[in-house]
Parts: structure tokens; sequence; C-alpha cells
């Protein structure tokens, strides 16, 4: 078969898949209190209501050949794109184009310890989902791996700010040692997108540079315990998140140090998760994070009901 029928029947298949999502919708509300308080009062509130409820179409169905289709399309409550993407697999591995969905670096590096339901993440240095992003992924059952190229249409070092070429790359691996631990390593490079980093540095005015972020990431189980602990770089911030689950609880720590700001923030958080029905969850969440004498220090206290329709 010649490549342009090849990339036609790609094609043609990926943007089949809504055709057969009807069964795949599904909504999540998710309503509860949120409080948030700082040493100096100055970022004291408290909220009712929304905490991220979502909703969206997904499915997958198959084309023959060896080959499936899949895409899913997912909205927040003011109808903001969370997830939206198509793609084929096959015994070939996986290719994804996203408008926005995980890159490679979250789903090997950063999504393993990204486990609390809502606050927390104080260590990642790139967290979220990616933009304009296309993707191919592979593997087995011990070794799997994603390689990701970025294009969001500018770029500030050409004249005129617009960009014609591949704006950034990302590629990360995962390694199985054992039955139980699983070691990965990963690196993202964006040259053209300043990143505002997220998690603990909220509200404290650090931006990443705009350079290569590497990272290592290893999880896995003792016994009934989850564990997972990762390491991330760039030339101006590193930092350390570590997430401990057990049973229904969690614990979470995370540590920022930013060179070039001279200090290092930190925080703790707990967390609780409870299944009280057959689409119905309870969770509450508490964080506490340490300014280093530089922003005032500040806590979260979060519990909300999850009703999900599927």
């Amino acid at each position: 078969m010649k490549k342009s029928s090849a990339l036609a029947l790609a094609i043609a298949g990926t943007l089949a898949a809504p055709m057969v999502m009807a069964e795949g919708v599904y909504v999540s509300a998710r309503l509860g209190v949120d409080y948030n308080t700082s040493d100096d009062d100055a970022a004291e509130s408290m909220t009712f209501g929304n905490l991220s409820t979502r909703m969206g179409w997904k499915g997958e169905t198959d084309l023959g050949n060896g080959l499936t289709a899949f895409g899913k399309f997912e909205v927040t409550s003011s109808f903001g794109t969370r997830d939206l993407y198509v793609g084929l697999m096959g015994d070939f591995g996986k290719v994804t184009i996203a408008e926005s969905a995980y890159g490679a670096f979250y789903n090997h590096v950063t999504g393993p310890v990204d486990q609390p339901y809502w606050i927390g993440g104080g260590g990642f240095l790139l967290t979220g989902r990616t933009k304009n992003m296309i993707s191919y992924a592979g593997g087995n059952d011990m070794f799997s791996f994603e390689v990701g190229a970025m294009a969001d249409g500018t770029d500030t070092t050409e004249p005129g700010g617009n960009n014609t070429s591949v704006s950034g790359y990302q590629a990360a691996v995962s390694v199985g040692l054992g039955d139980n631990w699983t070691v990965a390593a990963g690196m993202y490079d964006d040259e053209d997108s300043a990143r505002e980093l997220g998690g603990i540095y909220d509200g404290f005015d650090v931006t990443g540079s705009n350079g290569t972020i590497s990272g290592v990431t290893v999880h896995g189980n003792v016994g009934d315990i989850y564990i997972g602990g990762t390491f991330q770089s760039d030339d101006d911030v590193d930092g350390i998140q570590l997430h401990v689950g057990f049973g229904n609880f969690f614990v979470n720590y995370g540590q920022a140090d930013a060179s070039d700001a001279d200090y290092t923030p930190t925080e703790i958080g707990v967390g609780y998760a409870q299944s009280i029905g057959e689409n119905t969850t309870f969770w509450a969440e508490a964080v506490s994070k340490d300014g280093d004498d530089v922003v005032a220090d500040s806590e979260e206290i979060v519990a909300a009901l999850r009703y999900d329709w599927n």
C-alpha cells in the first residue's frame, strides 16, 4: 500500500471515531467546600460548589486489519476544553493527534506521583496537559516509551511571531523492575513558550526557564502500600515530589529549590477518599505550604462529593 493511501485510511478511521462514541458519553459532577487561608490573612477565602466538574465523550472502534480508532472530547462545566484528541492504534503502537492531552513527560514521569484529587504537587516542574501535539507510544509489559512533538503556531524568536516548524519535543521511557516496581525517565523541551510553575509556586511568581526539563520517577508497591517519588530539574528549579498511599488514605510531600530566587518552599498534604455508593465518592484533602519567609505560609482544606454518570 502506498504511504498516501495508508495515511488516508488512518485519517478516515480516526475521524470516524466520534460516530461510535454515543455509548461513551459521561458526566462527572464534583461539588464541595474549599477553604483557603494564609498567615497574613491576605488570601483567606471560602467557596462552595463546583470542584472541577466535567463532561465528555470517548470511545474506540475496530477498523479491522488489527487497527483501532479512538478519541476523546472532554470539557469543563464552563465548556473549556480539557481533552481533545483522536488517534489510531495497532500492533505498531499508538499514534495520537491532540489539541489537548497528557503527553509523554506527564504519562511516565509526573503522572505516577500525581495522585491527590485536588491539591498538592509542589515538587512538579511540569504537570497538566500538552497543547497542540502529535505523539507515538509503544512497548510491551516490561518496557514502554512515548515521544511527542508540539507546534503551537507561535515563535517569539521569529519576526512577526510566526512559527512554521515544530516548537518543542518530549520523550519518556518506563522500565519494569520485577513485578512491583517501575522506573521512568523523561525530558521536555519547548524553547518557544515560558512555563509558569504551578503547585507550590501558585502565588510565588516564579517562572521556569525556557530550556529542557528532565525527570526521573520510581513507583511501586510494598504490600498494600503504594509509593511514588520523582525528581525534576531545569536550569532554574529543582523539584522533589513524594506520594504514599495506603488503603483510602494518602500523604504527599513536595519541595522546590528555586536557585535563582534563593528560596526553597515546601508543602505537605494528607487526604482520604471513600466510595459511598455505586457512582459516588467522598474525598477530603488538606495541605500546608511553607513559603520560606518569602511569601506567607498558607493552608487549604477541601471536602467534596463526586457523582459520575456513565
